[in-house]
């Protein structure tokens, strides 16, 4: 059983990457991955999603990794957006004062998502 799976699936040009499990020092190296592979795949995506509707917790290594991708997508210009639905994703975030920055929404349907 693995702690933490992550997809990467591209669809008109938006980047989804959905992560489940938990997002701790031991894993985030995987989420990581994924997201430096966005700009790889599409040079110019028109949003980046990053879904953590099932991720069970999100250590302060899993934080700064997206705040990491929202710098880069910075960079290009491209939006970035965090689907959390739930607490143990949203409290970590919450409290780091990130939820603005990086475009936390509830559900997949509130951003650029298609894929």
């Amino acid at each position: 059983m693995h702690l933490l799976d992550v997809g990467l699936a591209v669809g008109s040009g938006v980047a989804v990457v959905t992560a489940t499990g938990e997002v701790d020092m031991t894993t985030v190296g995987l989420l990581a991955e994924r997201l430096d592979r966005v700009h790889d795949l599409v040079p110019a995506p028109r949003a980046v999603v990053v879904d953590l509707s099932g991720v069970r917790f999100l250590a302060a290594a899993g934080v700064a990794v997206l705040l990491t991708a929202h710098l880069a997508c910075g960079e290009r210009g491209v939006p970035l957006w965090v689907v959390a639905p739930n607490r143990a994703v949203r409290y970590p975030l919450e409290v780091c004062g990130l939820t603005s920055l990086l475009h936390v929404v509830a559900e997949r349907a509130a951003t650029f998502a298609e894929p």
